[in-house]
C-alpha cells in the first residue's frame, strides 16, 4: 500500500501482480497511487508534474490486461499493440483495488474507478472523504460494496505509560526516516503532515498508544465517527522491537 505507478513499467507490474495473486491463492490486494514525493520520483527520471497522467495511463493498461488478457494502448507515455498475457490473476475479474486517498478529490477518483479507499487522517477528515466517495460511487452488478479504510499507528502495552514510552521512541525513528529526503532538499512534504512526535498524532487520533481495552474503545468510537468500515493498524514502525 501502495505501488507507485509512475515508477513501474506497467507490463512488468501486471505480471508481478498476477504471480503474487496466484501464489497467495487469491489473498492479494492491489494498492496503487502516484506518490507524494517529487524528490523520490525525480530520482527515477520522472517529472512529478506528469505523475497524474502517468498514473492514469498505467492504471488503464493494468485493468485492460487483467480483464482481457491482452493490451493495446496508445498514450503519451505508454504505447502497446496486441501484447498477450499468459498469466492471469487468481481472483476474478481481478484482485481488490485500493487507493491511498489524501483529499476529497482523490476519494472521488477512487469511487469512479471502483477502487476501495484508504486514508491516514483524523476521523472527521475520513468522514468527509467517505461522503465524497459515496456521492460519486455508482454500484455495479456483481461487485462487492466498497471498503473505506482507516490507518492507525498502534502501540499496545500493559500500561499506557509503557505504550507511550515505546511509541515515542519508535515514532521518532520513523519520522526521521520519512523526513530524510525532504530535509536534505530543504523543503516540506506535500499533501501530508506528520508531527515530529507521536503525541501530535495521538492528539488528532491518528495514533493510539494505550492498553488493549482502551485502544478498543478509541477505535470503536473513531469507526463510528468516520463512517470507515475497514481498519488497518501499523503495528511495526521505526525501531519497534518484536
Amino acid at each position: 500500500m501502495v505501488y507507485l505507478l509512475p515508477l513501474y513499467h506497467p507490463l512488468r507490474l501486471i505480471d508481478e501482480v498476477c504471480m503474487l495473486d496466484q501464489m497467495s491463492r487469491g489473498r492479494f490486494l492491489l494498492g496503487i497511487g502516484k506518490g507524494i514525493s517529487p524528490i523520490e520520483v525525480g530520482y527515477y527520471g520522472v517529472d512529478y508534474k506528469n505523475a497524474d497522467k502517468m498514473f492514469a495511463e498505467s492504471f488503464a493498461i493494468i485493468m485492460q490486461a487483467l480483464t482481457t488478457k491482452s493490451v493495446s494502448f496508445e498514450g503519451e507515455f505508454f504505447r502497446y499493440k496486441n501484447v498477450p498475457f499468459e498469466v492471469a490473476a487468481f481472483q476474478k475479474p481481478h484482485p481488490p483495488l485500493w487507493y491511498g486517498v489524501v483529499n476529497p478529490d482523490s476519494a472521488e477518483r477512487a469511487a469512479k474507478a471502483g477502487m476501495n479507499m484508504m486514508s491516514n487522517a483524523a476521523a472527521a477528515v475520513v468522514k468527509a472523504k467517505v461522503a465524497r466517495y459515496t456521492s460519486a460511487y455508482k454500484a455495479q452488478a456483481g461487485m462487492a460494496a466498497p471498503k473505506f479504510g482507516m490507518i492507525r499507528y498502534m502501540v499496545l502495552a500493559e500500561s499506557e505509560d509503557e505504550a507511550l514510552q515505546i511509541g515515542r521512541r519508535a515514532y521518532r525513528r520513523w519520522w526521521s526516516s520519512f523526513m530524510s529526503l525532504w530535509q536534505k532538499h530543504n523543503t516540506a512534504p506535500t499533501n501530508v503532515s506528520y508531527p515530529p512526535e507521536i503525541d501530535g498524532q495521538i492528539a488528532d487520533g491518528r495514533a493510539i498508544a494505550k492498553t488493549p481495552a482502551k485502544a478498543l474503545d478509541i477505535l470503536s468510537g473513531q469507526l463510528s465517527e468516520s463512517d470507515a468500515n475497514y481498519l488497518v493498524c501499523r503495528f511495526a514502525f521505526g525501531d519497534l522491537s518484536l
